[in-house]
């Protein structure tokens, strides 16, 4: 339930934190500024954090959401399971 939040609010920054082969004299105190103000780390936690304060205020979302959720999640759905099945290798299938 919690897999997105854990790979963005753990995961990543983690990983973040551990990129850069041949960067071994940086101290760790850089390594922790340049992970903090990493855009994607802080678009990550800055959408996450606007859902869970959306999610607790109790705003109701626009009407005009309905619609537009309608289209994207069957689409996004759609490209997920093409860019999925692009790289599966049915010849390692048959094998088994």
């Amino acid at each position: 339930m919690f897999e997105e939040v854990v790979y963005y609010t753990v995961g990543f920054p983690i990983a973040r934190y551990f990129s850069g082969a041949g960067q071994e004299t940086v101290s760790f105190g850089h390594k922790l500024v340049k992970v903090v103000t990493d855009p994607f780390v802080c678009a990550a936690l800055t959408a996450l954090s606007a859902g869970l304060l959306l999610n607790l205020t109790n705003i109701q979302r626009p009407p005009v959401f309905e619609h537009i959720n309608s289209i994207f999640v069957p689409v996004g759905t759609l490209l997920l399971l093409i860019s999925i099945g692009m790289g599966m290798q049915l010849r390692t299938v048959r094998d088994h």
